[in-house]
């Protein structure tokens, strides 16, 4: 068995109007102890708002940003240039432990310009590991 089959990958884009904010698909952490989320922009430096929300239930109204990851009250973020001074799109990576968090969690993202963000989430040291492509959150799944 390779060391990432006890991964759980989930992929969603997202767009966000101008001035407006949106919600990445939820994400189910049962039977998973660690979570990494990262969030990366059609366009450069996107964001006035980015948290990760967290929720005992599925219900859109019950979800609350987990402490220190939210944007300009928690840590800051620019633009990313590159060597050569081309500013690029942004992306930052959220690294959580899951245990004694509420079992769903979900990025919020807006800003002042219209954009997409694409969310990548891998669920990791899980209790059992995935055995079918379900389970992986995935259509199919090929090891080699």
């Amino acid at each position: 068995m390779h060391s990432n089959q006890q991964n759980k990958y989930h992929v969603n884009t997202g767009s966000f109007g101008a001035a407006s904010t949106a919600t990445a698909s939820i994400v189910d952490c049962k039977g998973f102890d660690a979570a990494t989320i990262s969030v990366f922009a059609s366009v450069t430096h996107p964001w006035s708002t980015l948290a990760i929300q967290q929720s005992d239930t599925t219900d859109s109204t019950n979800f609350a940003s987990v402490s220190g990851t939210v944007l300009s009250t928690d840590y800051a973020t620019a633009a990313y240039v590159t060597a050569s001074g081309t500013t690029q799109a942004s992306g930052v990576v959220f690294n959580l432990s899951t245990k004694g968090r509420k079992r769903y969690l979900r990025v919020l993202h807006g800003g002042a310009t219209a954009a997409t963000s694409t969310v990548v989430v891998s669920l990791g040291q899980a209790a059992n590991a995935p055995y079918d492509a379900t389970t992986y959150g995935a259509i199919t799944v090929v090891n080699a």
